[in-house]
């Protein structure tokens, strides 16, 4: 699992996160500023001049098929492109919830018609969504 900007991974629980109030608030900077503009490019070039920059995490240190160590690397922390904004703007984690086509039958009781299963995040059950819904709609 990935942090996106807006929520840290949960201190204790795998997989879940929290929110992270100081970046909450550029997300829905840049959500309200999208709405506005209705443009990609223009939003990546709001973002960068008020110095918004791309979450920040570090990936875990891998093991490759030799054997040998791949140290943990830091990803993110770059300037927003159209396709960063775009990242952001579809993200399910920031929504706080997510469809997905249950192949397996593992949750019959949760799938619609089509067989999709709604997941909520566990971050989105305890403090709800990073951005307002109305901004997704």
């Amino acid at each position: 699992t990935r942090p996106v900007l807006g929520l840290d991974p949960h201190p204790k629980k795998v997989g879940f996160y929290v929110l992270n109030s100081s970046e909450q608030e550029i997300v829905r900077d840049i959500f309200s500023k999208f709405v506005l503009l209705q443009e990609l490019y223009a939003t990546a070039e709001y973002a960068n001049e008020k110095g918004y920059r791309t979450k920040e995490y570090w990936l875990r240190e891998k093991i490759d098929k030799h054997g040998n160590r791949i140290p943990a690397q830091k990803m993110g922390g770059e300037p927003f492109t159209s396709h960063s904004v775009r990242a952001l703007l579809t993200n399910q984690k920031l929504r706080g919830f997510g469809f997905f086509h249950d192949t397996w039958n593992q949750f019959p009781k949760l799938q619609d018609e089509n067989g999709r299963v709604k997941w909520e995040y566990g971050h989105f059950r305890e403090s709800g969504p990073v951005v307002p819904v109305e901004l997704f709609e």
